[in-house]
This record gives C-alpha cells, sequence and structure tokens, in this order.
C-alpha cells in the first residue's frame, strides 16, 4: 500500500498512517460510536483512510482546474 502514494509534502502515506490512526482513536475513544457501527462498517472506514489519497499528486483542485486537464482528483475540497 506504501508504494501506491507518491513522495508528496502532504498527500504521502504518512498522512495515510495519520488519519487511520485518528479513525482509530475516534472508534476506540468514543464508545458509542463504535457500538453503532457493525464491523463491516468499522472495516469500511478504516479502509477508507488508508486509501483516501493514493496515488494524489499533491496538486490543489486550483492547480488542476488551471492546467484544464481533467483527473479523478478534480473534486471538491472546501479546505483547498
Amino acid at each position: 500500500m506504501e508504494s501506491s502514494y507518491r513522495a508528496n509534502p502532504f498527500h504521502n502515506f504518512r498522512h495515510c498512517f495519520c488519519v487511520t490512526q485518528m479513525m482509530y482513536v475516534l472508534l476506540r475513544g468514543c464508545p458509542q460510536l463504535g457500538s453503532a457501527l457493525a464491523a463491516e462498517d468499522v472495516a469500511a472506514l478504516v479502509t477508507a483512510c488508508i486509501c483516501h489519497d493514493l496515488d494524489h499528486p499533491g496538486l490543489s483542485n486550483s492547480y488542476q482546474v488551471s492546467l484544464q486537464k481533467p483527473n479523478r482528483f478534480m473534486r471538491i475540497h472546501i479546505f483547498d
């Protein structure tokens, strides 16, 4: 999995690890959340955390739009 992440400043494997660890902390620290979810839901959440930025080019949406080359990373991010 790590080899599928690019070596860019933010959307890299370390970021993947941090997001996944935070999800774990939320699930373990909020018993109501963990108990409200089925095992399949928890597995889906953890998988989504691990995979959410695979092969991300590390460029902002505005830069991608300025290139006028559509790609799968051109989606709305409220933080870009």
